[in-house]
């Protein structure tokens, strides 16, 4: 993870994607419709990000509060700090979003040991939020009569999104049980932070935060450049496009978000020479900042550990 995150090949991979996407992106916005950005489009813009980097923020709370259950104690900075961290690795990676807990664990284990058990927990619980929603939303749709071609088999996919994904909610109230029955390296790794708890209110409410804020930031960046979508349309585009993103392991969902969005956004009606431009804008604040704090973060926990060993902390 050391390399990982410290090793100037991270760095140069970011800044060779960045060129290559702007490069493509200046190339495809050419031949798509773009609205003038005046600075009320700024200014949407902007909350966009604010509302990303809010939704890191709650993850974060989401970690933090996973540790509290193993009876440790982690400052809220510091669990947002390993939020970031795993942000940027599951953007630089392929199937990156595995190495979540990882990388999260990695970030805070000058403060507090074997906290991968609870970064687990977190991440399981968004992604069952996240299929839950998703699931939620095209079953919402399809009772609407909304039009959308995947009508015909919207029973089936929301019902198993919304089944699988209370499922994985579940999961975290047998995680010790299960961590027992690993290999005792694996079981060291995890720590102790993988204990039997429900989830609670607090992760809920926090859970509910993060995917509020980033399917905002999506909508913000789309209303800024000219698209506009109910609530509920918007949760299922970005349901979908997030959810199809990760089946093939590229880094971040990169290029197939991109084009999942387009395609979501044709079945609502918009063509893609009016989607591609603002699809692309809005993958620039969701997916290439929150990539360049991560390894910013990433790089400063690395250089931290290396001048000054941190403390353990625990109730």
């Amino acid at each position: 993870m050391r390399n990982l995150l410290g090793g100037r090949g991270v760095v140069v991979f970011l800044l060779l994607g960045l060129v290559v996407y702007v490069a493509v992106g200046r190339f495809l916005g050419e031949r798509a419709k773009l609205p003038v950005v005046g600075l009320d489009a700024l200014g949407m813009l902007t909350l966009a990000l604010f509302s990303e980097l809010a939704a890191k923020v709650a993850f974060g709370a989401m970690f933090e509060e996973a540790v509290a259950a193993g009876g440790l104690r982690l400052r809220l900075q510091d669990a947002v700090r390993a939020a970031l961290v795993a942000g940027g690795v599951a953007r630089l990676i392929p199937a990156g979003g595995a190495l979540t807990p990882a990388a999260m664990a990695w970030t805070v284990r000058d403060r507090i040991p074997g906290t991968a058990g609870a970064a687990l927990r977190a991440t399981v619980l968004y992604y069952g939020g996240l299929l839950a929603m998703t699931g939620g939303g095209v079953l919402a749709l399809h009772a609407g009569g909304s039009g959308v071609v995947l009508q015909a088999g919207a029973v089936v996919v929301g019902g198993v999104g919304v089944g699988v994904g209370v499922l994985l909610m579940g999961g975290p109230r047998w995680m010790g049980s299960l961590t027992k029955r690993l290999p005792e390296r694996l079981r060291t790794f995890i720590g102790p932070t993988a204990v039997d708890r429900r989830v609670t209110f607090p992760e809920v409410g926090l859970l509910v935060a993060r995917l509020a804020a980033e399917v905002g930031s999506m909508m913000l960046a789309f209303v800024a450049l000219g698209i506009s979508l109910t609530p509920l349309r918007g949760i299922v585009a970005f349901g979908v496009a997030h959810l199809v993103g990760g089946l093939p392991g590229s880094p971040g969902g990169l290029g197939i978000v991109e084009a999942g969005l387009v395609g979501v956004l044709v079945l609502f009606g918009v063509s893609p020479s009016v989607s591609l431009g603002p699809v692309l804008a809005y993958r620039v604040i969701a997916y290439w900042i929150p990539a360049a704090i991560g390894v910013f973060a990433g790089a400063r926990a690395w250089v931290a550990h290396d001048r000054q060993p941190g403390d353990a902390g625990s109730t």
